[in-house]
């Protein structure tokens, strides 16, 4: 039986981890590798909350100084790759917990992979850009036959989804906070970079099919807006 791959590809507050919960998969087999659940954990880890980790200094900052109220944060530096497109400077200290968590993050793929006894892997996290999407393929070269790969490419290009998912994120906040369980703040401003900078799939990403998921007429009706 080959293993089964799903990468949710989507923005934040789109109802990914809604459709996870939804799909039905046997929990005794399915990994699950949540970018935001190891965030929560490693921010815990070093008393940072989990917005501190999306903390930035301003675009036009000097690198190698510190922001006044914001030396815990570590010097400025430019920001790595993986961020640039968004944000171009960034933290060295907090720049360094986000390695860890992206080294944490690989390291559960990779086990998942190897678990003989897990027939489904969903990874939860943005995979908006080709590099973000195409890692995993590297790591399933040991054995590529063993899986098949999907992307669940949900729809973001409704004319009001930053509407939606930005009220959406801000509702979620709020019942987060009177619960006083962690939260974390995605901005319209990312949200739109994020959107902006979406590349689509190509035929030759490597993906075994695609399957298209609209969860915004379910976010419309929860907020009301149906």
């Amino acid at each position: 039986m080959k293993t089964e791959v799903y990468l949710l590809l989507g923005p934040a507050a789109i109802g990914k981890t809604t459709y996870i919960k939804q799909v039905g998969f046997p929990k005794d087999k399915l990994a699950i590798i949540s970018r935001d659940d190891i965030v929560a954990d490693v921010s815990k880890k070093y008393n940072l909350s989990f917005d501190d980790l999306y903390r930035f200094p301003p675009p036009d900052a000097e690198i190698g100084t510190y922001i006044p109220g914001f030396e815990n944060c570590g010097r400025v530096i430019e920001s790595p790759f993986v961020v640039k497109h968004l944000q171009p400077r960034s933290y060295e200290y907090l720049n360094s917990v986000n390695a860890e968590i992206n080294y944490r993050f690989y390291n559960e793929f990779q086990a998942a992979i190897r678990n003989k006894d897990i027939n489904f892997i969903v990874v939860d996290r943005v995979h908006l850009r080709s590099y973000e999407r195409n890692i995993y393929f590297d790591y399933l070269s040991i054995d590529r036959s063993s899986f098949v790969v999907t992307a669940v490419l949900f729809n973001f290009q409704d004319k009001d989804t930053l509407d939606l998912i930005s009220e959406a994120s801000a509702l979620r906040t709020k019942q987060l906070e009177e619960a006083g369980e962690r939260v974390r703040t995605v901005s319209r401003e990312v949200q739109e970079k994020m959107i902006k900078h979406y590349e689509p799939i190509k035929e030759s990403d490597g993906f075994d099919s695609v399957i298209h998921i609209d969860t915004l007429p379910m976010i419309r009706k929860f907020l009301n807006k149906v």
